[in-house]
């Protein structure tokens, strides 16, 4: 099965970009990159979700990034006090498992498995990790004027 990069990448966008309301919430809002605040307002005291989704043709490793005030935000249980960090952290890693489940769903032809999901602090650093992967798909979005990042890397083998 011969998979074209591009088409691949657009895929992964479009996925990504119907799963996150679906998931997080209606209120979420997708926002152009060219728009992206370069002040991002992330602090090493906010979360990513990272889980790998892979088969014989894809590497890619699915990064889930919130302020603490976002994933509190789209938590379906409501808002929880600051110290309830355990809470959060529990939503965002469901919230990553959940849509990696949307991902692996929509890319079900490539036979995918998934990760388990961890969840760590300090999203910047989280996300840089990724970049250098041959393709990395980047969508932002907001929530209550907070920044919600999904950035997908992944490679494919084409033989």
């Amino acid at each position: 099965m011969s998979l074209k990069n591009e088409d691949f990448s657009l895929e992964i966008d479009k996925i990504l970009n119907s799963a996150i309301p679906h998931i997080l919430g209606s209120s979420i809002k997708f926002v152009p990159e060219s728009e992206v605040d370069r002040d991002l307002g992330f602090s090493s005291t906010d979360y990513a979700g990272v889980i790998g989704i892979f088969s014989d043709s894809l590497r890619g490793t699915l990064v889930l990034s919130m302020t603490s005030e976002s994933a509190q935000f789209t938590n379906p249980m409501g808002k929880t006090a600051p110290e309830d960090a355990s809470i959060i952290e529990d939503w965002v890693g469901e919230a990553t498992n959940l849509l990696a489940g949307q991902v692996r769903k929509s890319l079900e032809r490539l036979h995918t498995r998934m990760s388990p999901p961890s969840v760590e602090k300090d999203p910047l650093a989280v996300l840089s990790r990724y970049e250098d992967a041959p393709h990395c798909n980047r969508l932002w979005f907001t929530a209550d004027s907070d920044w919600i990042c999904c950035q997908f890397t992944w490679s494919l083998d084409d033989s």
